[in-house]
């Protein structure tokens, strides 16, 4: 099941959500340093375990959330990266 974000934080043309991508995206956008995120596109991938990737950016975070079946990019503008990776590690 997928469900939708925009508004407020979020931009970009994607605004559906894999399930294992809502709790994250949902925390970061109540982190005050985060500033925007930007939903990627979808992609089906074989049977797996779930798991998050973070990678620096310029401007913040690149996550690379995989679900079951899903791959979503995610990308978070943040003013403290730092600060923003550990709070959404919580959220894992």
């Amino acid at each position: 099941m997928s469900s939708h974000r925009s508004g407020g934080k979020y931009s970009g043309s994607h605004t559906t959500l894999i399930d294992a991508t809502e709790k994250i995206v949902d925390r970061a956008s109540e982190l005050p340093e985060v500033t925007k995120i930007v939903l990627g596109i979808i992609k089906q991938i074989g049977n797996g375990k779930r798991n998050v990737k973070f990678t620096d950016i310029p401007a913040g975070l690149k996550l690379n959330i995989r679900g079951n079946t899903t791959i979503q990019e995610v990308f978070v503008y943040s003013s403290d990266p730092i600060r923003t990776k550990r709070e959404l590690q919580k959220n894992l």
